[in-house]
């Protein structure tokens, strides 16, 4: 190599060296910067002082609930088992089958390793499933699925920054709950998608070969459906029926309550039976009652003329059209008897569940009750400490509601320091002067 190529070269590993240099500096200053506008960020929610915190107005909701075990009654009729055998269910629990569908075969002896090839074949295709929204992000309902996923967890991040602000372990725990909700649900939409993949499609058709054979009694007797309806795998009917949540007592609601506890739908198939015994249930009206008894309630807390949501703690499963039915003043409590149209595949295999029942609902500024000045619970005014102008200045305000935590609050009629969305509050109005002027 000659002395000209030599001190080329060495020029072109100079510049190169200068250019990684140059991107390690930027580097560096891009993190300093971005730390930078972070701790000016946190200097600004922080106050210009340790002894201030501040935060935003924030327009958000209110929600009074309770939380209670609900009886679910529906109108529903037993299948029984053809022969003795193994059961096995063809269909998911929750599905909607017609008239004279096959729904169920009971396996004859020496036939059960049908079972555990079809199990196989479903643990097969829900992992390929898996596998294939983890990689095509294109999929409609993937990009369904994100984007109400992005909108939760928006939703849980703004009400994370008010538990955070007033520090409650109580209210970060809701926001938690609130997190895993909307991932189950996203979870739950993905699993059911459909691919065009070669894979996919072979473990499919061999699973539909077998469910067809056990459709035609290749392996043992099938249950038909003896009208349209939901398919649950319960195998026993409630002792009590729709028209008697009407006038039921609060003693015998408490009885059903406690043996629905004691009994569960199985999950676990092929399943032992004998013939004639009861093998599935068969939902086949178009609504279910839920009964409750509201300890420590009366009926200034219901309003027989709105529609309310419940919520399922087990399912995650939101009925949002539920009709107040019945209400009673007992003497500890309520009696409450609703009606729904919906969830009843999602609910097919209980009988009892644990339901979140939002009693009412507002919406408008909201911050933690710890930030307010002068509050006394039951009244409706209060005051806040706002920054306007770089100072600290007391503003009243009328309290509209409150659910223990948290307060909807807004500023009285005509006064222009009113708060609005987006101003600064003190988060700590005790420990700071009115008149501070924030650097």
């Amino acid at each position: 190599m000659s002395r000209e190529q030599d001190d080329l070269f060495g020029l072109r590993r100079k510049r190169e060296r200068r250019k990684k240099l140059r991107t390690v500096v930027l580097s560096i200053v891009s993190v300093v910067l971005v730390a930078l506008l972070i701790a000016g960020l946190l200097f600004v929610l922080g106050g210009s002082s340790a002894n201030i915190r501040l935060a935003f107005f924030n327009f958000d909701s209110i929600q009074q609930t309770i939380i209670a075990k609900g009886l679910i009654v529906r109108e529903e009729v037993q299948l029984s088992a053809p022969v003795t055998g193994s059961l096995f269910p063809l269909y998911h629990a929750g599905s909607k089958v017609s008239n004279g569908d096959q729904i169920a075969t009971v396996f004859l002896p020496g036939q059960e390793d049908i079972a555990q090839e079809i199990n196989n074949l479903k643990r097969q295709i829900y992992h390929r499933q898996t596998e294939l929204a983890r990689t095509d992000f294109t999929h409609p309902q993937i990009q369904k699925a994100k984007q109400l996923g992005e909108a939760e967890v928006l939703s849980a991040i703004n009400s994370a920054r008010l538990a955070a602000g007033e520090g409650a372990v109580i209210s970060i725990e809701r926001v938690r709950t609130d997190v895993e909700q909307t991932i189950n649900y996203n979870s739950d939409q993905l699993r059911w998608l459909q691919f065009d993949d070669a894979e996919l499609l072979k473990l499919q058709r061999q699973y539909k070969t077998l469910i067809d054979g056990l459709k035609n009694n290749q392996h043992g007797s099938v249950i038909k459906s003896t009208k349209p309806g939901w398919i649950s795998y319960r195998n026993w009917l409630t002792s009590v029926r729709q028209t008697d949540l009407l006038s039921i007592s609060k003693d015998q609601l408490l009885q059903n309550i406690n043996s629905a506890e004691a009994v569960s739908a199985p999950f676990d198939f092929p399943e032992t039976i004998e013939r004639g015994d009861n093998a599935l249930t068969l939902i086949t009206g178009q609504e279910q009652y839920l009964a409750f008894f509201l300890p420590g309630l009366d009926n200034k807390d219901i309003n027989d003329k709105q529609s309310y949501t419940i919520s399922s703690l087990t399912t995650d499963v939101v009925l949002n059209d539920c009709q107040l039915l019945r209400q009673e003043e007992v003497t500890d409590g309520l009696l409450v008897v609703f009606k729904t149209r919906q969830g009843l595949d999602r609910l097919a295999n209980l009988q009892l569940d644990s339901f979140r029942i939002t009693l009412s609902e507002q919406s408008g500024l909201i911050m933690p009750v710890a930030s307010l000045l002068d509050y006394v619970p039951g009244q409706g005014a209060a005051r806040i400490m706002k920054v306007i102008g770089g100072k600290t200045q007391i503003v009243p305000v009328i309290i509209e509601a409150t659910d223990g935590f948290y307060v909807l609050i807004r500023g009285r009629d005509g006064d222009p320091l009113a708060p609005k969305v987006a101003d600064i509050y003190v988060r700590n109005p005790e420990q700071v002067e009115a008149g501070v002027v924030l650097d």
